[in-house]
């Protein structure tokens, strides 16, 4: 039920994604984090806190401070049990995070 919840608020986000989010898409971004980042982080825009609370929610996440951006941020720094973060990935989630930022 939970999870029905967070993916329908973030196909909402989907529908506001700025158009200067670059080639992501905020939809495949928002299925992805779902799946592989919500056990850690809240990545839905009326969630007030992360399950983890060392963990930023994706709504508080800047990515013009993330050095190299959020794959080669993600692949060398992130506490991310040995998963990589294909390209792909990385502009779907940076376009989520995007639209996070701007609600």
């Amino acid at each position: 039920m939970l999870r029905r919840m967070l993916f329908s608020a973030i196909v909402v986000c989907a529908a506001a994604a700025p158009s200067w989010a670059g080639e992501g898409d905020v939809q495949r971004g928002g299925a992805y984090a779902l799946a592989m980042c919500s056990s850690c982080h809240s990545v839905a825009a009326d969630e007030t806190a992360s399950p983890n609370p060392a963990a930023k929610p994706f709504r508080s996440v800047k990515l013009a401070d993330l050095p190299g951006g959020l794959v080669a941020w993600f692949n060398t720094d992130h506490p991310n049990t040995g998963r990589i973060l294909k390209d792909a990935q990385g502009e779907d989630i940076a376009a989520l995070v995007a639209s996070l930022a701007k609600q």
